[in-house]
């Protein structure tokens, strides 16, 4: 049976600009050392997407829709379904002044943040740098080479997939009548924990309310933290 919009799958992809054919992204670790993309720290290894959901780019989303768990597919994405494609409005002039207050020296290809925009400068002529605004894989033609692994059935599966996506990494979780309790090592602000929340809920109809705990420290942690050292006669 085909995949349809909402079911949470696990995806591997290899993906490239048609016109150049490099890699620019993939799931395969191999794929990623031989194209020079795996950089320190970085892993690869197929992702949990919840179809129509756009966690992927629209014109791979909508694709997934219909394909068998086990089978190889590639699609071709036009740049207006990719990353969109290219806006004269976002190529600007920015004076030179601007980037030595920031003690940058501008030159071609050099990637540059403008008032939390990124950009690539693209001519330095003067006093005057042209930085492109719009995203690198703008106007391009990308070819996807997919697979889709399995499709994931129980809650647990879907709620730590989909957390893994989000948060990076994937937390310890528990789900008991409909409830899932969500552990982490850190604190999660409280407006993050509402939407996640609620979009959770939304997303894995076997889960109708989310917990969220930070996990406490082992005994063993807490015995050999230092304690306060006591005050010594005549301190203040």
């Amino acid at each position: 049976m085909g995949i349809s919009k909402g079911d949470f799958i696990v995806l591997a992809y290899t993906a490239k600009v048609k016109e150049s054919g490099r890699v620019f992204d993939t799931t395969d670790e191999a794929i990623a050392k031989k194209e020079g993309l795996a950089g320190q720290g970085a892993t690869f290894a197929p992702i949990t997407v919840c179809v129509g959901e756009g966690m992927v780019i629209p014109g791979l989303d909508t694709r997934l829709e219909g394909c068998e768990p086990g089978k190889g597919y590639e699609f071709e994405i036009a740049p207006e379904d990719g990353f969109g494609k290219k806006s004269a409005k976002l190529i600007q002039l920015i004076t030179a002044s601007r980037f030595k207050k920031d003690q940058i020296a501008p030159q071609p290809g050099l990637q540059v943040n403008v008032d939390g925009n990124v950009g690539v400068v693209k001519t330095v002529s003067g006093g005057r740098i042209l930085v492109d605004f719009n995203h690198p894989l703008s106007g391009r033609t990308l070819v996807y080479a997919i697979r889709v692994e399995r499709k994931l059935e129980t809650a647990k599966e879907k709620l730590d997939g989909y957390l893994a996506m989000i948060l990076g990494s994937a937390p310890t979780t528990s789900v008991n009548e409909g409830t899932a309790t969500v552990t982490t090592p850190a604190e999660i602000p409280s407006e993050v924990q509402e939407r996640l929340a609620e979009k959770v809920t939304s997303l894995i109809k076997d889960i109708a309310k989310v917990e969220f705990r930070k996990a406490e420290k082992p005994k063993a942690a807490l015995a050999a933290e230092p304690e306060h050292a006591a005050p010594q006669p005549g301190s203040h």
